[in-house]
């Protein structure tokens, strides 16, 4: 399967950065465009994070035991091999990959622009 719109995932990361999200995943990019294969808004998202022309940066999230959303990593790097502690209920743990996600964050450039572009007032004709 593949995007079927990523003019949709555009649109989203917009609204998204104008409400000042400050991280997401690709499960609520994927859910609030329609897309129905988060795979591969996972993939385009990470295509967004290319150092050239990208709006986005990427972390590996670790989950506690607990489920909570934990410690951030860089995309790439290897996980700590220790125990940590969760930050909300101070269950340790070892991070480990299949108890992580990859989350996006956006770049100040990019929230700064989406900012711009919503105070210009829009230009419409009317006809009398």
């Amino acid at each position: 399967m593949a995007i079927t719109d990523t003019g949709k995932i555009e649109k989203v990361l917009e609204s998204l950065a104008d409400q000042n999200e400050y991280r997401f995943n690709a499960y609520q990019v994927a859910y609030l465009s329609n897309e129905k294969d988060v795979d591969s808004v996972n993939e385009y998202l990470l295509y967004r994070t290319h150092p050239d022309f990208g709006i986005l940066q990427v972390k590996i999230e670790t989950i506690c035991p607990e489920n909570h959303p934990d410690k951030h990593f860089k995309f790439g790097e290897p996980l700590l091999d220790e125990e940590v502690e969760c930050r909300i209920c101070d269950e340790s743990y070892v991070p480990d990959e299949y108890n992580s996600h990859l989350v996006f964050y956006f770049n100040e450039k990019y929230k700064n622009d989406v900012k711009k572009k919503a105070l210009k007032p829009s230009r419409v004709l009317q006809l009398i």
